[in-house]
């Protein structure tokens, strides 16, 4: 192999590892949305959405959770929508903030549903690690 080609794939190696460790970073520090169904009855097609992006996380039965990590784009807050057996559509707009882009925002915005309301949410996102 010539003097060339080693230089090349050493340069290739070493650009590979950096944007893998970038995507990585970017992947353990983004916020996490974390859904907890307090209520008696199951949330059903619970759909967490951001600028940008909407999350489809299915169906939640009564004291089950589910934690999804959040990639929005610009500015953001969180807005959930979810459906009752008794087919009514519920929505509701999590009071926080946050950003996508670099550098990132991490942490968690924990939200507890009852059925048709959301009992409490939670917010500890911050810039940075």
């Amino acid at each position: 192999m010539s003097r060339v080609a080693r230089r090349l794939l050493w340069t290739l190696g070493v650009v590979g590892t950096l944007v893998a460790g970038l995507l990585w970073v970017r992947a353990v520090r983004s916020p996490r949305v974390e859904v907890v169904n307090r209520g008696s009855t199951r949330l059903l097609e619970l759909t967490v959405s951001v600028s940008g992006e909407s999350y489809g996380l299915g169906d939640l039965g009564p004291g089950d959770g589910v934690t999804k990590s959040l990639v929005p784009h610009g500015e953001s807050h969180v807005e959930l929508d979810w459906r009752t057996p008794d087919q009514q559509r519920h929505h509701d707009v999590v009071e926080c903030y946050f950003e996508g882009g670099w550098p990132s925002y991490s942490g968690r915005v924990l939200v507890e549903i009852d059925g048709a309301n959301v009992l409490r949410s939670e917010s500890n996102l911050r810039l940075g690690p």
